[in-house]
């Protein structure tokens, strides 16, 4: 059985945000409604062949905090609501309705990011990820494991010219993955 030629993914989207400067520009606040209409959405089948899903709509929330509450402090916190929904039935795998896998619901990013004596910079940062949902070919899709890490870098300025750099993304090991079946490394020191 021949399949039908790979058509390209299509969308038409908007978005419309508002950003607000605060204490002398030392903290930003904003927040971005997006909203995207999706055609030939590109997906694979059990077997790894890529196929078009039909239409999706893909709308949600971005805010974000930054802050430099003191000197060569800078903080940044943002937060993503994603609704992922499939409006078509044209993918069998899938009923209209159904959530889009591996898109996340909801995804929280911080960190924080301090220069030391004009030469060292170290960063903190850590993402948390929850509600995805991954596809059960010939059935409804099920519940993946959210996940968290955090992450850790230096850099330090030799001179203007000439800096090293190192970090340890993983920083607690945690055993998760992005993709279901495709594990995330634990500790990595670079």
């Amino acid at each position: 059985q021949r399949r039908a030629p790979l058509e390209p993914e299509e969308g038409l989207g908007w978005d419309a945000g508002i950003e607000q400067r605060l204490w002398n520009k030392r903290v930003t606040i904003g927040a971005t409604y997006f909203h995207n209409d999706l055609s030939n959405l590109i997906g694979t089948t059990g077997l790894f062949e890529t196929l078009n899903l039909g239409s999706a709509r893909t709308q949600g929330i971005e805010t974000e905090l930054h802050a430099t509450p003191i000197a060569d402090l800078t903080l940044l916190a943002t937060y993503t609501y994603l609704d992922a929904e499939k409006t078509s039935s044209a993918d069998i795998t899938q009923p209209k309705g159904a959530r889009l896998p591996r898109r996340p619901r909801n995804e929280v990013y911080a960190s924080a990011s301090y220069l030391w004596y004009k030469k060292l910079r170290t960063t903190i940062s850590a993402k948390w990820v929850n509600a995805r949902e991954e596809l059960n070919f010939g059935g409804p899709n099920f519940d993946i494991e959210d996940y968290n890490f955090v992450n850790f870098a230096a850099e330090y300025e030799i001179n203007p010219h000439l800096s090293v750099f190192g970090r340890i993304d993983n920083l607690t090991n945690e055993h998760y993955a992005e993709v279901f079946g495709f594990p995330a490394l634990g500790r990595a020191v670079y």
